[in-house]
């Protein structure tokens, strides 16, 4: 529970110094990108947790920084989770179906992407952050707190001067990281679909 509570007040903390920070890396391109994403299944990979279907909204808020990683500029980002629901087998009652839902926060995210013409456009996004779930997850010895990450590859069709929209692929990974007494963990593909508001 201590380290539990310790990551989350680190988690938070970086939160507030990213936001205080970004202020003197960021140069222009300010995004809001609406996102929602489904995963019909889960794999064992990092996490142990099979069958799993994953529901996701999302919202981005994302800035071009001054950085650049050959030649192509970092985009800062930061998300809020308002919803993300998982319908997963319950180990501890004989593999039967239950749901759990949850919200988080990502503060931590950085991205690119390459214009490929003055439409179409390729983005590589990763995030960091906390969820919060309505009960232990996945399994009774699990923790309600639970930490994330992911990494997005995405198409993006501009359709005017700042709409925009994206269709990708998500690997989403959800646990405790050892913090509870089991740490079976969920790996998801998701299939996104997002709309991009550009300034």
């Amino acid at each position: 529970m201590y380290l539990s509570k310790s990551i989350f007040i680190l988690t938070f903390s970086f939160l507030i110094f990213s936001l205080s920070y970004s202020q003197e890396i960021i140069n222009r391109d300010k995004q809001i990108v609406g996102i929602t994403g489904y995963s019909p299944t889960s794999i064992i990979f990092l996490g142990k947790t099979p069958s799993t279907t994953t529901t996701i909204t999302k919202i981005e808020f994302r800035s071009i920084t001054n950085m650049e990683i050959y030649g192509y500029p970092i985009y800062y980002q930061i998300g809020f989770i308002p919803y993300i629901e998982f319908d997963y087998p319950r180990r501890d009652e004989g593999n039967t179906r239950g749901k759990s839902k949850g919200f988080g926060i990502s503060p931590l995210g950085l991205g690119i992407t390459n214009e490929i013409s003055r439409i179409v456009s390729i983005s590589l996004y990763s995030y960091s952050g906390l969820i919060l779930m309505d009960k232990r997850f996945p399994t009774d010895k699990g923790k309600n707190l639970n930490y994330t990450f992911s990494l997005s590859v995405n198409t993006i069709l501009r359709t005017s001067e700042h709409i925009s929209l994206s269709l990708g692929y998500k690997f989403h990974h959800i646990s405790n990281a050892q913090t509870g007494k089991e740490n079976p963990g969920v790996d998801s593909n998701f299939i996104t679909l997002s709309l991009i508001l550009s300034k």
